[in-house]
């Protein structure tokens, strides 16, 4: 609000004046004729009317509309302050919704990456014991295998040897030589024995 520097003087001394002229002493005539309190000076209350019409033309002239701008214009900026102050506010609601529908999601999304993660390491688990079961049952067929190879070469070299000696022990008793292919003969006749049996 803009205030006029001149108003304030003014106004003190049309204020100060008023009840002077108001209350002007008696002259001499209406003290003899015994006027007492509530006689009326014509001449002040004329001068008290047009004082006041004077300071409110000039008040609603000059102050009132700069008083009314200003009201009116802190009206303006409360109502600005309110909206901006409502608009902050959704704002601010907008934004703490955005920010818990994003914790949502990363919750989600951290429970999926987990689930997924569960899911690999099971499936790794399962691929890996699949794996080691076979490379053991492979192993045990090798191992089963080998044991069957190096148990046909055990009987194989025994009976080899035991030919031999069967051979070395027939000779003398028949006092002949028995030929590689007489013994060859004896020790596939044993294998085919020994092989019908183990069957």
């Amino acid at each position: 609000m803009m205030r006029l520097p001149w108003m304030t003087p003014l106004t003190a001394a049309v204020l100060s004046a008023v009840p002077s002229l108001a209350l002007a002493a008696p002259t001499e005539g209406e003290a003899d004729s015994g006027g007492g309190l509530l006689d009326v000076n014509a001449l002040g209350a004329v001068w008290n009317l047009i004082l006041f019409l004077l300071l409110f033309g000039v008040l609603a002239k000059f102050v009132w509309p700069k008083i009314l701008d200003g009201l009116q214009a802190r009206e303006e900026k409360i109502r600005g302050d309110l909206a901006g102050a409502e608009k902050a506010r959704d704002e601010a609601e907008q934004i703490r919704a955005e920010f818990e529908q994003k914790i949502a999601d990363a919750h989600a999304e951290s429970r999926k990456l987990l689930d997924q993660a569960r899911a690999d390491a099971d499936a790794l688990r399962a691929k890996l014991q699949s794996e080691t079961e076979a490379d053991i049952a492979r192993l045990r067929e090798r191992a089963s295998d080998d044991i069957d190879r190096a148990k046909q070469q055990a009987l194989a070299d025994l009976y080899a040897t035991s030919a031999d000696l069967a051979t070395a022990v027939a000779s003398k008793i028949l006092q002949r030589q028995v030929s590689d292919a007489d013994t060859q003969k004896l020790v596939e006749q044993s294998l085919a024995e020994l092989n019908n049996k183990a069957g």
